[in-house]
């Protein structure tokens, strides 16, 4: 007893969309993953890293101090100004 009728695959060409764009599913994509993680494990463990916060911590610091720095000397030279402003209008009339 055959079959009545055949069963016939149907292949249709469908393009590479990524609808898993977080989660890899092509072995070059996991590939690229691993090297991105042992890159930034290795980036973390590496003595370097400190060393380059420590100089913008203290960079960070040194801007601080010269803004206000700028600013107190900035106010000092604008009393100065302005009190002998007054000093030489009051004596001119």
């Amino acid at each position: 007893m055959g079959r009545p009728f055949a069963f016939v695959r149907v292949v249709t060409y469908t393009p590479y969309i990524r609808h898993d764009f977080p989660f890899p599913s092509r072995p070059e994509d996991v590939s690229m993953r691993a090297s991105l993680v042992r890159q930034t494990v290795a980036f973390l463990r590496n003595e370097d890293g400190p060393t380059a916060v420590e100089y913008a911590v203290m960079l960070a610091l040194i801007i601080v101090v010269c803004i206000t720095a700028i600013t107190t000397l900035g106010s000092n030279a604008n009393n100065t100004f302005s009190y002998v402003g007054n000093q030489i209008g009051g004596s001119g009339s």
